[in-house]
């Protein structure tokens, strides 16, 4: 009896030592995966912050164009203004040349 009691105890405790064998790899693999999960959310920050600056870079482009429109818009105006001035300075020379007889 004392000798089914001592393998008993033995094969028990075998049982716990392979037992926390088993727990030691769990924790091993969990910490790894704590450790990709950890650099996943860091990649994802990162990729996060990129985009903002993405999109604060394509707010800046929507701005300055805008910004060239409205300076294209504007030198057309003074264009066609100067070249209306010029119509008219072309006919006062005209009328000039006419009257001074050239």
């Amino acid at each position: 009896m004392i000798e089914s009691s001592v393998q008993e105890v033995q094969d028990s405790l075998q049982i716990v030592d392979h037992t926390n064998k088993n727990f030691d790899r769990l924790k091993e693999s969990m910490e790894k995966i704590l450790k990709i999960i950890k650099n996943f959310v860091q990649s994802s920050v990162d990729q996060s912050t990129q985009i903002q600056k993405v999109q604060q870079s394509f707010k800046g482009m929507e701005s300055k164009a805008a910004i060239n429109v409205s300076i294209a818009d504007k030198t057309s105006e003074i264009a066609n203004h100067m070249k209306q001035r010029t119509d008219d300075l072309s006919v006062v020379v005209q009328e000039m040349s006419l009257l001074v007889g050239i």
